[in-house]
């Protein structure tokens, strides 16, 4: 088996509100926020946000992730029929492999 050479990769930081940011352009924004200089607006508001989605199984229990490899042609069957039932594709999943095991109502 051959192996692969390693690939180095550029990370990039993002935020719904803004472009990507480089590790260096992080450091530079905490460098100036750390700075003497910055001054924090007295209206402002710090958020915090939980970390991941909502449990599946019990509030602060993590839910373990599935993963399957499936043809092209069956995702896309499985992308319409979520589209037309209004639901997500993941909830079409949780749904038939409840089936499957004999618990639809989990």
């Amino acid at each position: 088996m051959k192996m692969m050479e390693p690939v180095e990769y550029q990370p990039i930081f993002t935020t719904p509100e803004a472009e990507g940011f480089t590790q260096e352009e992080i450091d530079d924004l905490i460098a100036e926020i750390e700075s003497d200089d910055y001054d924090i607006p007295e209206d402002a508001v710090m958020l915090i946000r939980p970390r991941g989605r909502q449990s599946l199984t019990a509030p602060g229990v993590h839910s373990p992730l599935v993963s399957t490899r499936v043809p092209a042609s069956l995702l896309d069957m499985l992308k319409a029929r979520a589209a037309s039932e209004g639901i997500s594709v993941s909830e079409v999943q949780r749904r038939a492999l409840c089936n499957y095991v004999g618990h639809p109502d989990l």
